[in-house]
């Protein structure tokens, strides 16, 4: 029996290069470890001691096939992180949950698919210069747009509600420059910290930085006010115009943990996982 199936799409058979150093973590901690595609009917995920759910990023295209194939899995075998986190963080309404618990998210303005709205309008209600539109289900920055008013915003905007609800929020400056900073858990722990360049304005690259006491709290408060158990985690965080962070996600179902920056960070999860494979057969 295989210890462990790394879930992945079928883009990325062999995972993201980012997610590799994982794989190789956890046959040296001796543990039998295969990539498998989520989507592949010839995978036979009982035949695991546990899934963990990876670079899964194709999740979003087939949402429902996904979560069914979740909870088949699940029934299963042990699936990190498990099913019921899971079926709540699939959808970004979650954010709702969180901040209803406390925690400083970005303003949001939540619309139906099929809504007829005027982005003019709703500019003007919150005092937005620009903002930020994105999928309700999305997966890493696919679908979203930087806007400002006008007839190419507003259709910018229809071509999303037509077949999906959409989240409206305003456009932070600090990704231009503090940069958005995602902090990874790994076991309850911060493990390093990176900074995303802004792929709206045309940017992209991704660098370790050392997070702050602020960050580091921001971070463990997110986490403390998430459904558990949780093996990972991804806190994505953003300055506001006043300078107080910001949650821009929860990411706790196939967030890139950027292992290749931080090797340590895939031995602290492969030991956790040998852990929670030890204590099934106590």
């Amino acid at each position: 029996m295989t210890d462990v199936l790394l879930a992945t799409s079928s883009q990325l058979p062999e995972l993201d290069v980012t997610e590799q150093p994982l794989l190789a973590a956890l046959r040296a901690a001796g543990l039998t470890a295969e990539p498998a595609v989520w989507d592949d009917e010839s995978v036979d995920w009982g035949g695991a001691r546990m899934c963990l759910l990876r670079s899964t990023w194709d999740y979003h295209l087939r949402l429902p096939a996904f979560r069914d194939w979740a909870k088949r899995v699940s029934a299963a075998t042990r699936l990190w992180n498990p099913w019921p986190v899971l079926a709540w963080n699939t959808r970004k309404t979650y954010l709702k949950d969180l901040a209803d618990r406390g925690i400083e998210t970005i303003p949001t303005v939540w619309l139906e698919a099929g809504q007829t709205v005027e982005l003019d309008s709703l500019l003007a209600e919150g005092g937005w210069r620009e903002a930020v539109i994105k999928p309700v289900v999305g997966a890493g920055a696919n679908g979203a747009r930087r806007v400002r008013g006008g007839e190419d915003g507003q259709a910018a905007l229809e071509a999303l509600l037509d077949t999906q609800g959409v989240m409206l929020q305003p456009y932070l400056a600090a990704v231009e420059g503090q940069g958005e900073r995602a902090l990874i858990v790994i076991d309850g722990e911060v493990t390093h910290a990176i900074r995303k360049s802004p792929v709206l304005s045309g940017a992209s690259g991704v660098t370790r930085v050392t997070a702050s006491s602020e960050e580091l709290d921001f971070a463990m408060r997110t986490i403390a006010a998430a459904p558990g158990p949780l093996l990972y985690a991804r806190v994505d965080m953003v300055q506001d115009d006043r300078g107080d962070l910001r949650l821009m996600e929860l990411e706790v179902t196939e967030p890139g943990l950027y292992f290749d920056l931080a090797p340590d960070a895939a031995e602290r999860m492969a030991r956790a996982i040998a852990t929670r494979l030890q204590e099934l057969q106590a």
